[in-house]
């Protein structure tokens, strides 16, 4: 697991494309579906106009009326013109509004210092939407910081809420990644979780599991590994600050654990406790934390 397998070249009388989602050819070291064209594409499938239509599609490279088949397999071209297969098309999914494609993220999790393996699977959160979840192994491989180096890597949308460590990854009697056998976060072991040690504490472990879903958090516990993200970081400190608790956008960000937040939030006098959280409270955020958050506002808006 791991590495891309390649798949050669174009054969006689075949043309292969390596097209973007619009049908443009994409650039050596690009991800893309693979098509084929040539005088070995036939006309279709049997009694099957539907999946016809959907599969052999007009090839705009080819001489008028030329027909290309659609793989759904995701490849990518190297520079000597080989072909490199990395998934089926099947694992691309949609998170937020947009189009991700877990082998992708896969790859740049890999070449990640003292990742051994990865796999990225789409699970339900608590209220039933897609999220992703990150599998790791590797001798000590710690999935905060894995986290930490894919905020630098890739967008927000792309980087796990979820993340286990497990001894190995599931494999089929072929030795391929069986996705259905990986576990779901909530079956798959975990070490004891510390639990509240003072009022702030157990007061901000209970608003940390009701944002995020989940049963119960542990004080040491990484908001944004358990699925935090920006807007939830926003309802975490609205809730706080019901609580009498006083805390930023920019803390959450930054200190990330109930015991940690615990010794960074201030009491809120109760006439404050309902106010909103003071606008400036979010310029202390970089403009990479910004856009992120602008971005997921606007998606969970349309």
């Amino acid at each position: 697991l791991g590495a891309r397998v390649p798949i050669g070249s174009a054969v006689r009388n075949t043309r292969l494309y390596v097209l973007s989602d619009e049908l443009q050819p994409v650039p050596v070291g690009v991800p893309g579906e693979l098509y084929v064209g040539g005088a070995g594409v036939g006309r279709g499938y049997l009694d099957d106009p539907a999946r016809t239509a959907s599969t052999f599609v007009a090839d705009p490279f080819g001489p008028v009326g030329a027909r290309m088949y659609r793989t759904g397999d995701r490849v990518v071209q190297r520079a000597d013109g080989r072909l490199e297969f990395i998934e089926r098309r099947d694992h691309q999914v949609k998170i937020r509004g947009r189009r991700v494609e877990t082998g992708e993220i896969e790859s740049v999790i890999r070449s990640l210092k003292g990742v051994t393996d990865a796999a990225v699977a789409v699970l339900p959160d608590a209220s039933g939407n897609p999220r992703l979840v990150g599998y790791l192994t590797g001798p000590g491989v710690d999935a905060g910081q894995v986290r930490s180096e894919l905020v630098r890597l890739l967008p927000s949308y792309m980087i796990p809420a979820s993340w286990l460590v497990l001894e190995a990854l599931p494999l089929t009697a072929n030795g391929k990644l069986d996705r259905k056998a990986l576990p779901r976060p909530a079956l798959a072991g975990q070490e004891a979780k510390r639990a509240a040690g003072n009022d702030r504490e157990r007061v901000l472990s209970e608003i940390f599991a009701d944002v995020l879903g989940v049963t119960e958090v542990g004080v040491d516990e990484d908001f944004f590994v358990l699925g935090g993200d920006s807007i939830r970081s926003i309802q975490l400190v609205s809730r706080a600050r019901a609580a009498g608790l006083a805390l930023t956008t920019r803390d959450v960000f930054e200190r990330r654990t109930v015991a940690d937040l615990a010794r960074t939030a201030t009491e809120t006098p109760a006439e404050e406790a309902a106010a909103p959280e003071p606008a400036d409270a979010l310029i202390t955020l970089s403009a990479e934390e910004l856009a992120d958050l602008e971005l997921e506002l606007s998606e969970d808006l349309t």
